[in-house]
């Protein structure tokens, strides 16, 4: 799914984490972005500027929430690897008897921090985005009861230099199977 306006362009897509922890969308509502400007100027990446919406309902907006404000624990499937675990530390499971690792592998969970060092690491980052540049990442929304894909993300675009909105960009969220 892709919007452009006043030399813009972003892509988006949801459904698309595949990260640590596994479990985000339980917590966030994850969306994969890209944002080229050829708008001829300093375009200004903020969190207040990205934000979902019911396009049948604009008081029902979803603002961004920063990566860092992301709080909570993670519930985190004992089928994946423990974080202070390494591909050093695989070994351990080679000892048990047949079968007895998948039972142990599906019956433990550990929690983690949210957010994680993954989850900030591959976060857009707020801040400028110069002429002829682009960025890619994740921008983490609020969960809500509707699905995501029913929803339109909307971006603000606004002239770093001068804080002046130049325009905004609709994306329609649904998912085309």
């Amino acid at each position: 799914m892709a919007g452009e306006s006043a030399g813009v362009r972003v892509v988006a897509r949801v459904r698309t984490w595949n990260g640590d922890p596994p479990t985000l969308s339980q917590y966030v509502v994850p969306i994969w972005i890209q944002i080229e400007n050829r708008s001829g100027k300093a375009l200004w990446l903020g969190y207040s500027g990205l934000y979902m919406e019911d396009p049948n309902d604009s008081q029902a907006r979803l603002p961004a929430v920063p990566p860092g404000s992301v709080k909570g624990k993670a519930t985190i499937p004992g089928s994946a690897v423990p974080p202070e675990f390494g591909p050093e530390d695989l070994w351990m499971g080679t000892w048990l008897e047949p079968g007895f690792d998948d039972h142990l592998a599906s019956t433990i969970y550990w929690q983690e921090d949210m957010p994680t060092r993954e989850m900030l690491r591959r976060a857009i980052r707020e801040g400028v985005l110069a002429n002829g540049r682009k960025v890619a990442g994740f921008v983490y929304f609020p969960r809500t009861k509707q699905d995501p894909a029913a929803l339109t993300l909307r971006t603000e675009l606004v002239d770093a230099t001068n804080k002046q909105a130049f325009g905004r960009i609709d994306i329609p969220l649904a998912v085309k199977e």
